[in-house]
């Protein structure tokens, strides 16, 4: 199957934070993109944002001035979908979670887009194969699951199911790389993808740990972000049990702490679903850990630390963020 190549027109569809988010990555790579939402107010709040991320990509050196101007001046909006997906190469979905609309837009977008473009989904939890059940061109729908904020994390889930092309899979990853994304490719169709899988895991103990009284939120938060977030930033789990090992590696670090492993994940949280008194206990530690801080100015310190972390790491890193 052919594919349009390079990849220049970009639509995104729901213009949310993740929406306006993948919008920016492809104005400051200089594509034309236009947005789509169901409102003259949502769009004109989405374009400040993303014209607000692209000028902060190009501060932060993460973009070249002049593509990101030219992708800037290319940047429209309407509150059309046919219009919207017209001419694009590449369409982004963002819409909330909601399986039926999904269903709905995506047999509208194929519907109405060039046959060559790649229809892609940024749901966090549906699945793929049931989202694209009404589409005109199955096979080229694929999922491309960002980590937030999707205009500065570098991660990119992505899987096609039994009705997507091969081609349409490996042509999505190749565009993800040459913006500057790092593919993560998932062998086959679960709840959560990857990613949420992982935070929903880390989440759950989280909260138990709060609820049964060993510590409190804002401990918990500081024994990630003092302790295993620093060493996550440079590896995965894997590697990092690797290391723990010693010279022998894995193997040892498994034969060493057997023992510890069982024990430690008997004990683990099991619970699937909050009381509203323990979520308020959650949501109360949460608040206290702003600090009286707004959104506004935690977010932009969450950005800049990320950008920042972001450079340092930059040269440690090979292309699929394996230490060299």
């Amino acid at each position: 199957m052919e594919q349009k190549v390079p990849i220049s027109r970009a639509a995104t569809v729901g213009t949310g934070l993740i929406g306006a988010g993948w919008a920016a990555c492809y104005a400051a790579n200089g594509m034309e993109v236009t947005l789509f939402d169901v409102s003259a107010g949502i769009l004109k709040q989405a374009e400040g944002r993303v014209r607000a991320w692209v000028d902060d990509l190009v501060a932060f050196g993460l973009a070249d001035r002049a593509r990101a101007d030219a992708g800037l001046a290319a940047l429209r909006a309407t509150s059309v979908l046919s219009e919207a997906v017209r001419s694009a190469d590449w369409i982004q979905e963002s819409a909330i979670e909601n399986l039926a609309l999904k269903q709905a837009l995506f047999r509208d977008i194929t519907a109405a887009c060039p046959a060559g473009a790649i229809v892609a989904s940024s749901t966090s939890t549906l699945p793929i194969s049931q989202i694209q059940v009404e589409a005109v061109r199955p096979e080229r729908i694929v999922l491309c699951h960002p980590i937030n904020p999707p205009h500065l994390m570098p991660g990119v889930e992505i899987f096609g199911s039994e009705r997507t092309s091969p081609e349409t899979v490996d042509a999505a990853a190749q565009f993800l790389a040459a913006i500057g994304k790092v593919p993560i490719r998932l062998k086959r169709e679960v709840p959560g993808h990857v990613v949420n899988r992982l935070q929903f895991a880390l989440f759950r103990e989280a909260v138990g740990i709060v609820e049964s009284g060993i510590a409190d939120v804002k401990d918990v938060d500081l024994a990630v972000t003092a302790g295993l977030g620093l060493r996550l930033a440079m590896m995965g789990q894997f590697m990092v049990f690797q290391l723990g090992g010693g010279p022998v590696g894995l193997k040892y670090f498994l034969e060493q702490f057997r023992t510890a492993i069982r024990v430690t994940n008997s004990s683990l949280s099991t619970w699937t679903e909050l009381t509203p008194s323990e979520e308020q206990i959650l949501i109360d530690g949460a608040n206290d850990e702003m600090s009286g801080k707004s959104y506004q100015d935690v977010t932009a310190w969450r950005d800049k630390t990320l950008v920042a972390l972001l450079q340092l790491l930059r040269p440690y890193h090979g292309p699929a963020g394996a230490r060299e």
